[in-house]
């Protein structure tokens, strides 16, 4: 019994979003991203604890893999539209759930990495209160 709730306990913790600092990581699947103008794209929505007119996006603590080959045939595509990114190019919409901001953060997960081509496959988000 102790060995069937130790089991049970162990699954329920990995099914929980990992976390630091208050943040969560983010695990970025090719299941996950939307196809956009022949590229895929991430999308998260984030809700900022502090109320502001703008926000900086910070992607802290990437994770990269190597593109697949099916990847790599976009890459074109993206040398085209973004250029060779060293970090992901994040786009932002603000908008208002009950009164709150929430933000739709997307960006590519290919970048430019260490001389290679890569797909970030996690990192964690935050979003940085701007006052103007």
């Amino acid at each position: 019994m102790p060995l069937l709730r130790s089991f049970l306990l162990l699954a329920s913790l990995t099914t929980l979003p990992a976390v630091a600092d208050g943040q969560a990581f983010y695990h970025i699947t090719s299941q996950q991203c939307a196809v956009v103008d022949s590229l895929p794209v991430f999308t998260q929505e984030l809700r900022p604890e502090q109320i502001a007119d703008t926000y900086r996006i910070e992607l802290l603590f990437p994770e990269y893999r190597a593109l697949t080959s099916a990847e790599r045939s976009l890459v074109p595509i993206l040398r085209r539209q973004l250029g060779a990114p060293t970090t992901p190019l994040i786009r932002q919409t603000r908008f208002t759930d009950r009164g709150k901001p929430v933000l739709a953060v997307s960006f590519c997960p290919f970048v430019w990495h260490k001389g290679q081509w890569k797909y970030v496959t996690s990192c964690q988000l935050r979003a940085v209160p701007l006052h103007t």
